[in-house]
């Protein structure tokens, strides 16, 4: 009897403490090169389909890092994007210059329907490092129907647009602590 007690307790003392590992996310540390890493890696991380390949993955930016966005970042399914920890100004998504002069006119294109994106202390800017802003520019664009949308702590600065655009129906916005600043051009209506 002590036998089968002491196997049981061993048993439930294994599964007490390997439980809460094994419900942790997979997180990713993203490097700010070379220019496009992010989109790079996001984008590639889906299945044929563009569906998202690791729908659980946390993606995690270097505060007081700068990472140029060279193509929207597409989103199909989950995505949660976090910064480290610390008191470092935020991680920066800026346009890269492409090699004919253009730049994105948005970081985020949420294509998937019914999508639960999650987004925090990221600083988005709508200007290119040669100090030029986009003419006609949003920081994210919401393409697909149902999707719900949380943002703590992240700054959107220098859209002609908008901030969020949304093409889409029955979207959930959940704003936090975020900045909308220097939404002007004079491309702009």
């Amino acid at each position: 009897m002590k036998k089968l007690f002491y196997t049981l307790l061993l048993f439930v003392l294994t599964c007490f403490f390997t439980l809460p590992i094994l419900g942790q996310a997979d997180t990713l540390d993203i490097t700010p090169t070379p220019p496009g890493n992010i989109n790079e890696v996001i984008n590639g991380d889906t299945l044929a389909g563009g569906v998202r390949a690791h729908p659980e993955r946390v993606y995690r930016l270097g505060r007081g890092f700068i990472y140029q966005v060279t193509e929207p970042i597409r989103v199909n399914g989950p995505l949660k994007i976090i910064a480290t920890e610390g008191t470092e100004r935020p991680p920066v998504l800026a346009p890269a210059i492409l090699p004919d002069n253009s730049s994105i006119d948005h970081f985020f294109a949420l294509i998937g329907k019914g999508a639960n994106v999650d987004i925090s202390n990221i600083y988005l800017l709508s200007v290119r490092s040669d100090q030029n802003w986009l003419g006609w520019s949003a920081g994210m664009r919401i393409q697909a129907d149902s999707i719900h949308l949380k943002l703590r702590g992240v700054i959107f600065d220098a859209f002609s647009e908008s901030g969020i655009r949304v093409y889409a129906h029955w979207t959930k916005l959940d704003v936090q602590d975020c900045y909308f600043r220097n939404h002007q051009h004079s491309s702009s209506w």
